[in-house]
């Protein structure tokens, strides 16, 4: 009995300590809110802080734990990333290392100006950086790096949403509309 119970308890140690890490998972944050993340400067990789000291976030803002930040997507996500507060950062997303994006270099005339810090604010403003990535369904592994920083250091932001996608009701009702509307085009007078 007492080696059946030692040979159960190394079989379950094994299994627990196979299963993945979720210590980074941003599952419980996909459709919002935005994710603040830091960097230090140029080439730099992005870190969370559950708390980093200065501004207290609001209710659409949230501070990140520690990368990578994995989630596990059963249907077709968007993120959004975008710099707030002094213009001029940019930033390269890696999904399990490889990189899936670039957002674009800010014209050096932008620079000192800002947007403040609320990334709704921010996110599509003219010389911030920001940009979009497509995730398929499936598990991520998501870091972020900073491309350019001329003030060696800051914060950004990034969410994840749902792509909604038309409910099978939605596109039959389309099929048969579509399909109707071929057979009165084919009819001859």
């Amino acid at each position: 009995m007492k080696r059946i119970l030692i040979c159960a308890v190394v079989l379950i140690s094994s299994v627990a300590f196979a299963l993945p890490v979720t210590a980074g998972s941003i599952d419980p944050y996909i459709n919002g809110p935005w994710l603040k993340f830091f960097f230090k400067g140029a080439g730099s990789s992005a870190y969370g802080c559950n708390y980093c000291g200065g501004d207290i976030e609001g209710d659409n803002r949230v501070f990140l734990d520690p990368a990578p930040w994995t989630l596990d997507l059963a249907a077709p996500a968007v993120l959004r990333i975008t710099d707030t507060l002094l213009k001029g950062d940019n930033f390269r997303v890696f999904d399990f290392n490889i990189m899936k994006l670039m957002t674009p270099a800010v014209d050096p005339v932008y620079y000192g100006t800002g947007c403040g810090s609320n990334p709704e604010n921010c996110y599509g403003v003219e010389g911030v950086s920001y940009g979009t990535l497509d995730l398929a369904a499936g598990i991520h592994s998501l870091t972020i790096q900073a491309a350019d920083s001329p003030y060696n250091q800051g914060a950004a932001y990034f969410r994840i949403d749902r792509v909604s996608s038309p409910e099978p009701d939605t596109m039959l009702l389309l099929s048969l509309s579509l399909f109707g509307f071929g057979i009165a085009l084919g009819r001859k007078p």
